[in-house]
């Protein structure tokens, strides 16, 4: 800048606002992005994309980066005239010009910047009003436009044509040989100066109050870059006085930063014309995904009877995702999607809600996630383009469907860089207790004290909301609005009563009824293996001598999603086989398999299936891929390291049904034992036997073959029992927050009587 910030009267202050005008100016066209017209005859593709105000630079008034990339060394007149004179403005401009040209040398000598200037992506630009002299204003312009499109050997004078363009052309010549004279101490040869001058040009702007440049640039903010066009001269006005900061501050800012300008002052903005595509893209993917999460939010008995259980924890946790990014955890079918699902429903009217259900992904890396989604950009990249002077929530449900590692790292990248960002952005997911409890990793990024009384003390450090078993209260909603499964719930034993409070067995049981199941049928059922066993014995075993037809499709289907560490598959692989029609038409109808929504305004796919619900999919997989001879099971989970995270939660269901098998539970301790001998399977998966273990026993009985193990150094399992006992007993101390396991008092597990078992050998 040619006058200094402060002092030097009317002259002065005028030069500093016209400075900061120029600015804003080219501040609205960063904003812009694509919508606006590059300047300086830069390529058409090109944006501008930040800015910094009286830089150190010698072209110190702006300097304007563009995504070529390159750069625009801005010098600010508001009145200039061609002077001859070596102390005149313009020579004093010419001279920052061949300061900055030298500041770029040829590549290898030392330098602040790392290339020489390159006029296909940098210039130095002369800004100047229209009150500026006609030689500035139209000659230097035209003399500098045919410099640009001279050969290097054809010489620079070619380009004045006139006797007026020959003098214009003289007086830059000759301030530039001064300047280049003093600073290297030799004149510039012809070649040097067309160097020079190519990279030169005149931008006339007339960004005054009311004047047509500051016009244009409240036009391009009314069309291009906020939302409510009576907000333009607010804006402005806001853009002029940040760069009036920046210039005072030596800062400056990118379109981030000067979107955050206009979302501070309470200006609703557009997204940036190369995100709002990718913004579209994803919210379809959100409304998808809020659909698929549809279903989970109520119990449908009937046609005509659908259950809506109005909780108090999930009005807790609107008031705590208001207040900032928190886990959502529970055992698994505590409701935890259906409260996702209850939740972005009531933000919308917050903020920009996004929800993604990680089940309905393959993604195995956040550009696969990209690539699923068919956006452009980077997702995070996405959200951080994606203004609003609302809050934004990002839902993500269901962290512990993802079947690869490489798939539930790339979400934790995801929470990971969004939470990192500290904008606008609150990150709410869902994960079972279980998977959060091995996950120091998703502990640490939420970090922090619990914001509501439903909360688990295990993480007590965690900003997390505990979704609990359903309240009496909440039983007695279903009672007042299905008779039937009222009647199940009055009837219920302890252990079926327990049971009903998971909203993921209530929806079973009420699957069963409407599927025309006695009613007195159900209340014999005392655990969720018995539970799903049932479904499965009138969803696909049925009475009509077509199981084994209805299993090998599901087999098949399972197998495959297993293999590939995916819920979708292709449908004519389970269908590979004609004969296998019927069944296949038979398991979609009984709404075991679906076939796949992928947005909410396109028809199911046909050609790809997956289960109505990854709890299901656990199931199969426990019933039909892990009941077998055991050595076999051991093999096939030693030989594929990475398949333990796919099948965990389905291993916790084949240990129920082991547990079942005899009163003394001897295949359930002998796979315990043989998962904590096996040297290839890791340690979260020898450690779900203890924590099955934790949940069924009731009697010292279910232990005598654990406390014989221990008791008896001479036993082959001596010493894996040790190890399984020490890993009970902290399943038990993780799980000593659930109020229907309590583990001391009347009905608790004998835990007093083990230990003290124990402590006597």
């Amino acid at each position: 800048m040619s006058t200094p910030p402060t002092g030097g009267g009317s002259a002065t202050q005028g030069g500093t606002n016209y400075q900061n005008r120029v600015a804003a100016w080219m501040a609205v066209h960063i904003l812009a992005e694509q919508d606006a017209t590059p300047p300086w005859g830069l390529p058409s593709s090109t944006t501008l994309d930040f800015l910094r105000c009286e830089t150190l630079e010698p072209v110190d008034d702006v300097l304007v980066g563009t995504s070529t990339p390159g750069h625009a060394f801005l010098q600010a007149k508001h009145n200039i005239d061609l002077g001859k004179t070596d102390d005149s403005e313009f020579a004093s401009v010419l001279d920052q010009f061949v300061r900055q040209f030298h500041e770029h040398p040829a590549i290898g000598q030392k330098s602040p910047w790392d290339r020489p200037l390159d006029v296909q992506a940098d210039r130095l630009v002369l800004v100047a009003s229209s009150t500026s002299s006609g030689r500035i204003r139209v000659t230097l312009p035209t003399v500098l436009e045919r410099i640009r499109s001279l050969m290097p050997t054809q010489g620079t004078d070619a380009a004045a044509v006139s006797q007026v363009d020959k003098e214009v052309l003289s007086i830059v010549k000759s301030h530039v040989s001064t300047s280049w004279r003093k600073l290297k101490g030799a004149d510039p040869t012809d070649a040097d100066v067309h160097a020079l001058l190519r990279l030169i040009t005149v931008h006339v702007l007339d960004v005054d109050p009311g004047n047509a440049h500051e016009q244009e640039a409240k036009n391009i903010l009314r069309t291009s870059v906020i939302r409510n066009p009576a907000e333009a001269d607010l804006a402005w006005n806001c853009i002029v006085q940040a760069c009036s900061v920046y210039a005072a501050n030596r800062t400056g800012a990118t379109r981030l930063e000067l979107q955050a300008v206009l979302t501070f002052a309470g200006i609703d903005l557009q997204g940036p014309r190369s995100y709002r595509r990718d913004i579209e893209k994803l919210t379809n993917w959100s409304n998808a995904s809020l659909q698929a999460l549809a279903s989970l939010s109520d119990i449908r008995v009937t046609a005509t009877t659908v259950i809506k259980i109005a909780r108090d924890s999930t009005a807790e946790l609107h008031s705590a995702a208001l207040s900032g990014s928190l886990v959502v955890v529970g055992q698994p079918g505590a409701g935890k999607s259906g409260a996702l699902f209850d939740l972005a429903r009531r933000l919308q009217t917050e903020g920009d809600v996004l929800v993604f259900a990680v089940g309905q992904f393959d993604a195995g890396s956040l550009g696969s996630l990209r690539n699923e989604i068919g956006c452009a950009h980077e997702i995070v990249n996405v959200l951080r383009n994606w203004p609003s002077t609302k809050p934004g929530f990002l839902i993500i449900d269901a962290l512990d469907a993802a079947r690869t590692d490489a798939g539930a790292k790339a979400f934790r990248e995801l929470i990971g860089s969004v939470l990192a960002d500290r904008g606008r952005w609150r990150v709410i997911p869902s994960i079972r207790k279980f998977d959060l409890r091995y996950s120091e990793n998703l502990q640490r990024l939420f970090l922090g004290s619990p914001p509501s009384a439903y909360r688990d003390p295990e993480f007590c450090a965690a900003r997390h909301l505990d979704v609990p078993a359903l309240s009496d209260a909440e039983l007695q909603q279903v009672q007042q609005q299905s008779p039937e499964l009222g009647a199940i719930i009055r009837n219920a034993g302890a252990e079926l009563l327990k049971l009903l409070r998971i909203p993921f067995n209530l929806r079973l049981v009420a699957e069963l009824v409407g599927a025309g199941v006695n009613v007195t049928s159900l209340t014999p059922i005392r655990t969720q293996i018995e539970l799903l066993e049932r479904y499965w014995r009138e969803r696909v075993i049925a009475s009509d001598a077509q199981a084994d037809a209805r299993e090998a499709v599901l087999r098949r289907a399972t197998t495959e999603m297993v293999t590939n560490r995916t819920l979708r598959i292709d449908r004519a692989i389970v269908a590979a086989d004609p004969s296998a029609s019927e069944a296949l038409y038979q398991v979609l109808s009984a709404q075991v398999l679906v076939e796949w929504q992928p947005l909410p305004e396109v028809k199911p796919d046909r050609y790809v299936v997956t289960y109505a619900h990854h709890i299901l999919f656990d199931y199969s997989v426990a019933r039909l891929l892990l009941r077998g001879p055991l050595e076999n099971v051991m093999a096939w989970l030693a030989n594929e390291p990475d398949l333990l995270l796919a099948v965990r939660p389905s291993l916790l269901y084949h240990y129920q049904y082991l547990w079942s098998l005899d009163p003394n539970h001897q295949r359930f301790w002998e796979c315990v034992f043989a998962f904590f001998k096996a040297d290839r399977i890791a340690s979260t998966g020898k450690i779900i036997g203890p924590m099955a273990a934790s949940q069924l026993i009731t009697t010292l009985a279910d232990c005598e073959i654990l406390v014989a193990a221990l008791q008896s150094d001479a036993s082959p399992d001596h010493s894996v029992a040790v190890e399984a006992f020490r890993h009970l007993m902290g399943a038990v101390h993780s799980s000593s927050s659930d109020v229907t396991r309590p583990i001391a008092g009347p009905g608790a597990p004998p835990w007093c009587e083990l230990l003290k078992r124990v402590s006597e050998i």
